[in-house]
């Protein structure tokens, strides 16, 4: 359990700097995963 954490860390952590790399990049993907999320919705 404690590896999966660790893990997940290190991801989160990697997925920040990569957003703050090229933030307006970022913030037009969330958009676009919101987008197609919300038709999915139940």
């Amino acid at each position: 359990m404690t590896s999966r954490i660790a893990q997940l860390a290190i991801t989160d952590a990697l997925i920040a700097c990569l957003s703050l790399a090229d933030y307006d990049k970022a913030v037009a993907t969330i958009g676009k995963t919101f987008d197609v999320l919300s038709t999915k919705r139940f």
